[in-house]
């Protein structure tokens, strides 16, 4: 379309930049587009590198006008020297500067926490939005009263949420926001999806009708097939058929059938 009515792309990287695509370089990394296709780039550092300020980035040329006529450069005060140097470090550890591999081990963490936890919520009936990827996680609630109601009783829980009504969004898409980390483990993510099981059939939140995605399907059921056979071999099963999550013992069948036979 760029090419077809000789228009610009402005693509907003906020919520993709460090967190999506292969190297963690956001959308056009994602998709895998060359990156000079894209006019500007917008992004924050408020969120993948922890810090604070953004950035716009483009030509030469644009940069250069920016610079001279944006308010917000002309008026603004420069970045902090600590602040600066928070989003460098955190740049080189996502690009394997700092410690080789721990980006990509990071990026790749973060990709499995977020496809599960969006696979639980599809299973809960919730409707989710954004690419199944995005570990940016939002929930439409719809009604205002709703979205205050189950924030507290989340909180109540123990489990902090990040609400986002009228005017923000349009008056029926109120919705909560779920943010998640590399750093967040199973045990975590499954406490957290606990309280929003719990709360979300208090509230009654639970709209769609929109049969489970296929791809959240073989998640969970590979996920739970893995979690039996490792629940197996902890408690000493020698011969084991997993199957749908179920496990199904030789020794034990066996054992039982010497029971009988003594009997």
């Amino acid at each position: 379309m760029k090419k077809k009515y000789k228009a610009y792309i402005y693509l907003d990287e906020a919520h993709s930049i460090g967190a999506l695509g292969p190297r963690g370089r956001g959308v056009a990394d994602y998709f895998g587009i060359d990156p000079k296709e894209i006019d500007v780039c917008m992004g924050t550092f408020t969120k993948s590198f922890g810090s604070s300020g953004g950035y716009l980035a483009g030509s030469r040329r644009l940069i250069d006008y920016l610079r001279s006529c944006s308010h917000s450069a002309v008026y603004g005060g420069s970045m902090p020297a600590p602040v600066t140097q928070q989003v460098i470090t955190a740049m080189r550890i996502i690009m394997g500067r700092e410690v080789p591999g721990e980006g990509a081990h990071r990026i790749k963490q973060l990709a499995e926490n977020t496809r599960y936890f969006r696979a639980r919520l599809h299973e809960m009936q919730l409707i989710v939005y954004g690419n199944r990827d995005s570990p940016v996680v939002p929930v439409i609630i719809s009604m205002p009263a709703k979205l205050v109601a189950f924030s507290r009783k989340c909180l109540g829980k123990g489990l902090g949420t990040v609400i986002v009504g009228f005017p923000a969004t349009s008056l029926l898409l109120s919705r909560v926001r779920f943010c998640i980390s590399s750093a967040h483990t199973r045990e975590m993510l499954d406490r957290a999806l606990d309280i929003i099981d719990q709360v979300s059939q208090e509230v009654r939140i639970r709209y769609s009708r929109e049969p489970m995605p296929d791809w959240a399907q073989d998640l969970l059921r590979k996920e739970r097939a893995s979690t039996a056979a490792n629940h197996a071999l902890t408690n000493g099963i020698d011969s084991k058929v997993v199957m749908n999550g179920d496990v199904l013992s030789g020794k034990t069948h066996t054992h039982r059938q010497k029971s009988k036979k003594k009997q």
